[in-house]
């Protein structure tokens, strides 16, 4: 009987494969869209040495019928709070036949283990041939936080599958262990609440006063773009974090001595447009762009720093004199 399941089993390696793959490009473009930053999302089809391990530890008859979890899907996410936003966009995507939550209800000593496990099938907005032969195979997805899955994956090297099968003698710093892991997700939540506050109060700050001696890091900076170059593409984050390296490097602390050399290059700035416009090679400049360029025409020093092998255009555009 063994020798016949593992036969289909081999059979139906394409099916399930393409499955997997369907599963994790639903998953991949609905986070996405949802503006859920994940740390990984993958799937795997079970193997026949794994399958037929698992048919003999649960003495299974038909283990093809019997397990749903043939394909299996991983959602790794930032923070916890992603959690409940990812429950939702998959009870949306698929049709969910059951879920287990291991974290609300799992032991806190078995923090490595704990994760969101859904039992789920291909729903309605999976229509047409090419879903025909999938729709009635389950499959297994779970989610956690790149903290418990970083725990997960420790735990899984040192091959203690559960705390009571730990030996006495590790078992103090095994939970020790497993507590920092639980605290460090509670205060990464803590420090993304606290980042989200701090862009908000730099916007507001800066909305009222960009004049004002403000501190110059990733969120001030970030808020004096928007503000300044409201009606340009903005940047991402990363992208002004380096900018934001530079400026410290170029001595630039405060909003008021930036705004101060954003408006020595602003005139420069617009020459420099338009003798690209006349050459019919421009590309409107993001924000973090027009600012880089302007402070560099401002500022020789900012220029020394973006700029080590000085471009022509900055001396050519270079208008205003100290």
């Amino acid at each position: 009987m063994a020798r016949e399941w593992a036969e289909q089993f081999q059979l139906q390696q394409t099916k399930l494969q393409r499955l997997a793959q369907e599963v994790v490009f639903t998953l991949e473009a609905k986070t996405q869209t949802m503006g859920i930053k994940t740390h990984l999302v993958t799937s795997r089809v079970k193997s026949v040495e794994s399958l037929s391990r698992k048919a003999r530890q649960k003495e299974l008859k038909d283990p093809l019928k019997q397990l749903v979890d043939l394909v299996g899907a991983r959602v790794v996410v930032l923070f916890l709070s992603d959690l409940p936003v990812l429950d939702g966009l998959i009870r949306e995507s698929f049709e969910v036949h059951s879920a287990e939550d291991k974290i609300e209800s799992g032991d806190p000593a078995s923090f490595g283990y704990m994760s969101v496990h859904y039992v789920a099938s291909l729903g309605d907005g999976h229509q047409g041939a090419r879903y025909d032969d999938l729709k009635d195979q389950p499959f297994e997805i779970q989610t956690r936080t790149i903290v418990m899955d970083a725990w997960a994956n420790v735990s899984h090297y040192l091959d203690y599958k559960g705390s009571s099968s730990v030996p006495e003698e590790l078992r103090r710093d095994f939970f020790a262990l497993s507590g920092l892991f639980y605290v460090a997700d509670q205060h990464f939540e803590m420090l993304a609440d606290r980042a989200k506050t701090s862009q908000d109060e730099a916007r507001r700050e800066v909305k009222a006063d960009p004049q004002e001696e403000i501190e110059v890091n990733l969120d001030t900076v970030e808020a004096l773009l928007l503000k300044r170059y409201p009606h340009r593409l903005h940047a991402d984050r990363q992208s002004i974090a380096e900018l934001v390296d530079e400026l410290l490097l170029a001595g630039y602390s405060d909003l008021a001595a930036l705004n101060t050399g954003f408006d020595h290059g602003e005139a420069g700035l617009k020459s420099y447009e338009q003798d690209l416009r006349a050459e019919g090679d421009i590309v409107p400049f993001y924000d973090l762009g027009a600012a880089r360029i302007s402070l560099a025409i401002g500022d020789q020093g900012f220029a020394e720093v973006a700029y080590p092998n000085e471009p022509d255009f900055l001396q050519k555009h270079r208008i205003w004199k100290p």
